[in-house]
C-alpha cells in the first residue's frame, strides 16, 4: 500500500506543541531524549488499548492479520490446541477452518466466559494444566497455538521442548523487540523497558527466537513481522 500527501500540508498543532515543549524544557538534551523515549511507549500503549473500543470483536487489525496468516496453514482436517486461549476469541475463529479446537487456560473465569460466549460443537474450553490434558488424552492433535505466551514463561526453551512431542506444527506469536528502533535506543541508554503487563518476563528479538527454535528442533516455515508482532508457522522435528 502506498499513501500520497499533498506537498503543502496543514499544520498539526499538537505536533507543534511537543516541538515547542522540546525546545523550552529546562533539562539536558539527554534527559529530553530519555523523556520522549518513555512518552513514545506510553502513548503507543494507550493508543493500542483504546483501539479495542473502535472495532468489533473480530475485525481488529491484529486479529484479522493473525487469522489470515493462520488460514494459510491450518487445514480443515487439523485438530488444534490453543494454549493460553484467554477469552477464547481466536479459538472460536480458528474453528471455522479446522476440524476441532481445544482452548486451554489457567484463568477459570476467562474459560467460563469463553464457554458462554463461544458455544460451538467443535470448540472446547478447559481450565487445567495443558501437559496433563495431553498426557491423559488419547486423541492426536496436529497444531499447537502459542499466541502471546512465551513472553510470560521463565524458561521458554524448556517449555517448547516439553510440548513439541505432542504436535506436528506450532504457531507462535509474541511481541517483536525489533519492531521499533526505539527499543535499541533505550537499551543503549541503559533504560528499563516500560511494562503494564506485570507477568511479562522476557522480551525477544528475532535472532533470539531463531536461536531458540534451532535449539529445540523447530523449523520455521514462514515468519511475519508486522504491527510490532513476530509470527511464526513452524514444523516440529520428532
Amino acid at each position: 500500500m502506498s499513501i500520497f500527501f499533498l506537498r503543502k500540508k496543514r499544520r498539526i498543532y499538537l505536533v507543534s506543541f511537543f516541538y515547542f515543549l522540546k525546545r523550552i524544557l529546562p533539562i539536558s538534551a539527554r534527559a529530553k531524549y530519555r523523556l520522549f523515549l518513555n512518552l513514545e511507549w506510553i502513548f503507543n500503549r494507550l493508543s493500542y488499548e483504546l483501539s479495542v473500543n473502535m472495532y468489533d470483536y473480530k475485525n481488529h487489525p491484529v486479529v484479522t492479520y493473525r487469522i489470515d496468516f493462520l488460514k494459510k496453514y491450518i487445514k480443515q482436517g487439523h485438530s488444534v490446541v490453543d494454549l493460553g486461549c484467554g477469552n477464547g476469541l481466536v479459538s472460536f475463529l480458528v474453528s471455522d477452518f479446522s476440524k476441532k479446537v481445544v482452548g486451554i487456560d489457567y484463568n477459570s473465569k476467562a474459560i467460563e466466559n469463553a464457554k458462554i460466549k463461544y458455544r460451538k460443537h467443535d470448540v472446547q474450553f478447559y481450565a487445567l494444566d495443558a501437559i496433563k490434558f495431553l498426557e491423559n488424552n488419547e486423541e492426536k492433535y496436529d497444531v499447537l497455538m502459542l499466541s502471546h505466551i512465551l513472553e510470560h514463561i521463565d524458561h521458554p526453551k524448556e517449555f517448547l521442548l516439553q510440548y513439541k512431542q505432542y504436535f506436528d506444527h506450532i504457531y507462535i506469536e509474541l511481541p517483536d523487540y525489533d519492531g521499533t528502533i526505539l527499543n535499541h535506543f533505550r537499551k543503549d541508554q541503559q533504560m528499563d523497558l516500560i511494562y503494564t503487563d506485570a507477568d511479562h518476563v522476557s522480551e525477544f528479538d528475532r535472532h533470539a527466537m531463531k536461536a531458540i527454535f534451532s535449539e529445540c528442533g523447530i523449523q520455521i516455515l514462514e515468519a511475519e513481522y508486522i504491527f510490532g508482532i513476530q509470527r511464526y508457522w513452524c514444523k516440529i522435528a520428532h
